[in-house]
């Protein structure tokens, strides 16, 4: 199987995680922008720890977007400014 030039430093991190995933969020043909700190708030493009960030997020958007509003707030900070 072939890996990504990118991704060959990081293929320990990965096996522990689940896939790297690009998910944008829409909610009858509009799309939810989810902030999540980390500047990009159009789509999530990362591998999450646990199968509940998912889920969460998910959550979130549904509820924001079934309120009508545009800009969902994820429950905790993605960005990778307090990883250590």
């Amino acid at each position: 199987m072939g890996v990504c030039p990118f991704l060959r430093g990081s293929l320990t991190h990965l096996s522990s995680s689940l896939p790297l995933i690009n998910a944008r969020f829409f909610f009858r043909n509009r799309h939810i922008q989810v902030d999540t700190a980390t500047g990009n708030n159009n789509k999530v493009t990362w591998a999450f720890d646990e199968k509940q960030d998912l889920i969460d997020i998910i959550e979130v958007v549904y509820r924001e977007a079934r309120k009508g509003r545009g800009l969902a707030v994820a429950p905790r900070e993605y960005s990778t400014k307090f990883r250590y």
